[in-house]
């Protein structure tokens, strides 16, 4: 049947002992597929057990986290293998990214709206503009069109960008390339944004 166990009792500890099936992979002892036809499943570690057909199992359920042989050494996939979906129930953390989301921020860039519509350039992945408004924006209407320069980012990505005032803005971003990107706001207050309003806009490039 092609099966391999190695430890005591592995596949079989009385729970879904292995009769019929074949292709598994049993290390450690106690380890169990999930049925007796079971099929390529790997298990490993003590106590371990099978989630289904053609699945990989490391650790039991008091396994905590599995880590790497070094710090920022190895990687988790490649350009030609890659993984396809991720699943996750907790928070990502992401070190030294170049690319996709990058934890590394730019100073704050601030524009005074009375002196033009374009901000200098914040060449970063993730950073902050302080715009002091000159036009009014009546409820529930849009803003001029302000230019941000970006070497960063390029016409395949996204570019998110909200405002962190008490102010409820709602921000839209468009003509997203390799120099940066156009956005304009929405007033969603109920009362007018008057002159010399100070808006700090966060954003973000996602690749």
């Amino acid at each position: 049947a092609y099966n391999t166990a190695v430890g005591y009792l592995a596949g079989n500890t009385g729970t879904n002992d292995i009769t019929t099936g074949d292709q598994n992979v049993l290390v450690g002892a106690s380890t169990a597929t999930s049925s007796a036809t079971a099929s390529n499943q790997i298990v490993i570690g003590y106590g371990a057990s099978g989630h289904g057909d053609n699945i990989a199992v490391i650790g039991n359920g008091s396994l905590s986290a599995i880590h790497p042989s070094d710090d920022d050494e190895v990687d988790l996939g490649s350009s030609s293998k890659q993984f396809k979906d991720l699943y996750m129930g907790g928070d990502l953390t992401i070190g030294s990214a170049t690319k996709g989301i990058n934890t590394t921020s730019g100073s704050n860039v601030a524009l005074d709206e009375a002196s033009g519509t374009t901000f200098s350039a914040n060449n970063n992945r993730r950073g902050k503009y302080t715009l002091t408004t000159h036009s009014v924006v009546a409820s529930n209407a849009a803003s001029a069109t302000f230019s941000v320069a970006n070497n960063t980012a390029t016409a395949d990505d996204i570019v998110i960008v909200s405002c962190t005032n008490n102010n409820k803005i709602e921000a839209h971003t468009f003509n997203v390339s390799s120099s940066g990107w156009d956005f304009f706001f929405v007033n969603k207050g109920t009362a007018p944004l008057v002159t010399d309003s100070e808006l700090v806009f966060n954003f973000i490039v996602i690749q």
